[in-house]
């Protein structure tokens, strides 16, 4: 029986990637009711095989994996309707995985970097952002908290976000 921790860590990780891996087996498997009974065999297996996972890596390419082979049992086993067609091939459901996990590795990378650039910024630029996009605070009140106008908060998050988008880049070349 799996420790309470191992459950834990199970669900968090899982909820993480659930959305994501969501969208891919829907777009390989089309019917949404299908798509979440993949999804639920992905889970499974993903519960089943989880003390092989090497926690050193990062587990969204690792479930992907058996979302992937999960969509072809799916594809193998399901008994279609006669007179249904099968919307995707074989050759473009391996194609579809392959983009998939390529735009996850980069979206990876580009979070990965944003994650330093952030650390790079001042205080006060980190305390603004968190503000915004974390405490979900609306510029007016940060305004009237920090003393400054609205139109400078804007100001600065333009400056802020151009700042971490130069940065991500230049971390992105770097790591090239």
């Amino acid at each position: 029986m799996p420790s309470a921790d191992q459950q834990q860590e199970f669900a968090e990780r899982f909820s993480t990637v659930e959305s994501d891996l969501f969208r891919y087996v829907l777009s390989a498997v089309i019917r949404h009711a299908d798509a979440l009974d993949v999804l639920q065999e992905t889970a499974t297996a993903l519960w089943e095989k989880f003390d092989e996972y090497d926690r050193a890596q990062p587990f969204g390419p690792w479930a992907r994996k058996f979302a992937h082979v999960q969509v072809l049992k799916y594809r193998l086993y399901k008994k279609l309707p006669s007179g249904r067609n099968v919307l995707l091939g074989q050759s473009a459901i391996d194609a579809l995985s392959a983009e998939y996990e390529q735009h996850h590795l980069v979206l990876d990378a580009r979070k990965a970097a944003l994650k330093g650039c952030i650390q790079q910024l001042s205080e006060d630029d980190r305390q603004l952002l968190d503000w915004r996009y974390w405490e979900n605070v609306n510029l007016r009140e940060a305004a009237a908290d920090t003393g400054t106008s609205e139109d400078k908060l804007y100001g600065r998050l333009r400056r802020i976000r151009r700042e971490l988008g130069e940065c991500i880049d230049r971390t992105l070349a770097k790591d090239m």
